[in-house]
């Protein structure tokens, strides 16, 4: 009894730092860190960086998202799941990835993508990230 106790434990220890693991995985595939854009805040009300016609993004605050996030939003298979700006973090870390991975395995692509997603939520303000999403969709203010 006291065996299966302890494998239960070990078990859910590694389950509950798996995708923290994963995230330093894909950081690591990663080379550098994308610098946050420098210009003035613009007015972003009413602008639509993500091509959506979701809201004005005055209205999206940017939430810092941890891996546990990330993995709990993919299984709830709800595609709003990980709203609160997630979605302009990974328009930056799909145009920084392209030209600054270490492997570029479909594998590796996906995990650096959703790790560079989660370091970018919890490492730059709501102003850099969307600033940083509408210039790499093109627009201008």
């Amino acid at each position: 009894m006291r065996r299966l106790l302890i494998c239960a434990v070990l078990i859910a220890c590694l389950i509950g730092v798996a995708p923290w693991a994963l995230y330093g995985i894909g950081l690591s595939n990663i080379e550098g860190r994308p610098i946050p854009p420098t210009a003035p805040s613009p007015n972003l009300a009413g602008e639509d960086v993500l091509g959506r016609g979701d809201r004005p993004l005055s209205a999206v605050h940017v939430k810092p998202i941890s891996p546990w996030d990330y993995v709990l939003a993919i299984a709830s298979d709800d595609p709003r799941a990980l709203e609160g700006g997630a979605r302009s973090a990974s328009i930056i870390a799909r145009g920084y990835n392209v030209s600054h991975l270490r492997r570029r395995e479909t594998l590796w692509w996906h995990l650096s993508g959703a790790a560079l997603t989660i370091w970018l939520t919890r490492n730059w303000t709501s102003d850099e990230i969307l600033r940083g999403a509408s210039e790499k969709r093109g627009k201008t203010f």
